[in-house]
């Protein structure tokens, strides 16, 4: 559908509003890691569930200053929200792809995705049918970023940790 001049001008500054707003929500949680991160090692910085965080705060930022000035096609700004929002699940996932299985990154990913998407649902103008697209794309990239993540689960650990686990097969304890 065409969008009239008035239309297009809305949606791209409630991009871009969305994308600084996103990042800026990302860049609080990457500087309070970051902090964190600092009491433990200087080196741990470089991690890449670190970077992959950041670059999240990144895309995110970037698309918002990308829709913040000039007058851009509808058919741009929803190619730079699209990428902001896949750029920065991706991101995200391969941060918790990183992340210790001890502290279930599966669930800080689906926190962290449920509620860029539901901020994106709720404050850019869209319809139902591209928001359900979009979440349908970054569940099936959590999906395989969570079974990636604990594909280099360490049995014999959680054995170790869960004595109820000994002698159970490693298949069995990989479900549990």
């Amino acid at each position: 559908t065409q969008l009239s001049d008035g239309e297009r001008k809305f949606l791209q500054h409630r991009v871009a509003r969305f994308g600084l707003f996103a990042g800026v929500c990302f860049g609080f949680f990457y500087l309070y890691r970051l902090i964190l991160t600092l009491f433990v090692s200087v080196h741990a910085v470089a991690d890449p569930s670190m970077m992959s965080h950041l670059a999240a705060v990144g895309v995110l930022i970037a698309a918002g200053l990308i829709c913040r000035h000039g007058t851009l096609s509808v058919t741009v700004i929803r190619t730079v929200e699209t990428a902001a929002v896949l750029g920065a699940a991706a991101a995200t996932i391969v941060m918790g792809s990183y992340l210790p299985l001890g502290v279930h990154p599966q669930y800080i990913l689906v926190i962290a995705l449920t509620y860029v998407l539901m901020a994106r649902s709720l404050y850019v103008p869209s319809t139902g049918r591209r928001t359900f697209v979009l979440a349908v794309i970054t569940g099936v990239m959590l999906v395989g970023g969570v079974y990636v993540a604990f594909l280099r689960l360490d049995v014999e650990v959680w054995k170790t940790l869960y004595p109820g686990l000994e002698g159970a097969p490693a298949n069995a304890v990989s479900l549990a």
